[in-house]
């Protein structure tokens, strides 16, 4: 019961005492009254049970590389947060205007969440304007939150110097 590899314990049912019957545990956690008779027939019917033999070498090695690919895991992550640098991702950046949105021809560089800059860079970027009211610009804005968008048809309405990051840190 305590995820600790060690029997002793395993059951401790509601009034404290230890037992080795999975059913009497379970019952021990039931109120004992008429609402309960649902609960009663599933623990009579057995069906949500799973019979375990004692421990062979098969599942003992099994368990032995589950705890190892956790501990790996657990390493890169422990490895990321101590590298903290991250990859910037590709995004269109959007600029939006009371009756017109904006949209980065090409993909501009962000930090992804729960990150921030860290060094940065300028860079001038062609925009594509439609009108806010259009079917395509409303359609452009909801497919550049999922994707990168290939707007290089659409014409140039103005260019922009950006402000991107050249690397992100985990805060």
């Amino acid at each position: 019961g305590h995820f600790d590899g060690e029997k002793k314990g395993e059951f401790r049912k509601a009034d404290d005492e230890e037992t080795d019957d999975l059913e009497e545990f379970h019952r021990s956690f039931l109120l004992k009254n008429d609402e309960c008779e649902m609960e009663e027939l599933k623990i009579k019917d057995k069906k949500n049970y799973k019979k375990f033999e004692e421990e062979d070498e098969s599942e003992e090695s099994n368990e032995f590389v589950y705890e190892e690919e956790k501990k790996e895991k657990k390493e890169k992550k422990q490895y990321k947060e101590d590298d903290e640098a991250v990859e910037v991702i590709q995004k269109t950046r959007v600029i939006e205007y009371s009756h017109r949105l904006c949209f980065s021809k090409t993909p501009v560089s962000e930090c992804p969440k729960k990150t921030v800059e860290d060094e940065t860079k300028s860079i001038k970027v062609h925009f594509a304007c439609l009108e806010r009211s259009s079917s395509e610009a409303r359609r452009l804005l909801r497919e550049s939150r999922r994707e990168v968008l290939d707007i290089q048809d659409l014409p140039n309405s103005f260019v922009e110097t950006l402000v991107v990051p050249k690397t992100c840190t985990v805060y």
